[in-house]
């Protein structure tokens, strides 16, 4: 069974800037689901202006985490 998400978020926190596995992890999605969440439009990603990786702060995985809930809320509704 995944951690809650809103848990382990907390103990993340503390470094300034995520790669796409600690932020995948952290919210218990794989890390295609949020590629394809920039991809579509749905989240703004920042790149590393070293290696162009993806980086991701606080704010961003609060987004990311506003946009799981979001989707499982949709289906929830969807199926009542």
């Amino acid at each position: 069974m995944a951690e809650n998400p809103s848990s382990t978020i907390g103990r993340v926190m503390h470094t300034r800037a995520y790669t796409i596995s600690q932020v995948s992890k952290a919210l218990g999605v794989h890390p295609d689901s949020i590629r394809r969440w920039e991809k579509k439009g749905k989240i703004a990603v920042r790149r590393n202006s070293i290696n162009n990786h993806r980086i991701f702060f606080k704010e961003d995985v609060k987004t990311i985490y506003r946009l799981i809930r979001g989707a499982k809320d949709e289906r929830m509704d969807k199926a009542t």
